[in-house]
C-alpha cells in the first residue's frame, strides 16, 4: 500500500552559553597537581516546535517493481524522494504556511534552526529485490 507523504515544519530556538571549568593533571617533572581554568561555547536549546501541513491531494509517481522483475532476476534500486507542486499555487501556499510558522516562532531566542521535511513511512533510499521476494 503506498503511503501518504507527510510536510512536517520544524523549528528550533538556541543561544550560546559560556560554561567555565577546570581541569586538574599531574605533572611529572614537578610531581604535583596543576589546575587549569578554561572555557567553552555549548549551545543551549530552549524551544522547539513541529506542525504538519495539510494537503488534499496527492500521487505516487513509482514505477512498479513486479515489471522490472521481468526483465532480470535481481535489482539493485536507488530511490528519490522529490516533492513536486501541482501547480505555483500550491508551492506558493506552502511557502507561505512555513514562513508563517517559521516567523511565529523564530523570536524564542537568539539563534533558530528551521526545517520543511518530507516524510514517508516505510520509504528506504536504497532496495535490493529478487524474484524470490514474495509480493
Amino acid at each position: 500500500m503506498k503511503q501518504e507523504p507527510i510536510i512536517e515544519f520544524r523549528i528550533e530556538c538556541y543561544h550560546y552559553e559560556t560554561v567555565i571549568y577546570t581541569e586538574t593533571r599531574y605533572n611529572d617533572s614537578t610531581k604535583s597537581y596543576e589546575t587549569v581554568t578554561r572555557t567553552r561555547e555549548e549551545k543551549r536549546i530552549t524551544f522547539t516546535k513541529s506542525k504538519l501541513f495539510k494537503y488534499k491531494y496527492w500521487i505516487d509517481l513509482s514505477v512498479d517493481i513486479k515489471d522490472m522483475l521481468k526483465h532480470s532476476s535481481c535489482l539493485r534500486i536507488q530511490c528519490l524522494k522529490k516533492l513536486l507542486y501541482y501547480d505555483e499555487l500550491t508551492e506558493h501556499k506552502l511557502n507561505k504556511h512555513y514562513n508563517k510558522f517559521v516567523n511565529k516562532y523564530k523570536h524564542m531566542d537568539v539563534h533558530h534552526n528551521s526545517t520543511n521535511n518530507m516524510n514517508i513511512d516505510g520509504f528506504y533510499n536504497e532496495l535490493l529485490v529478487t524474484e524470490l521476494d514474495h509480493w
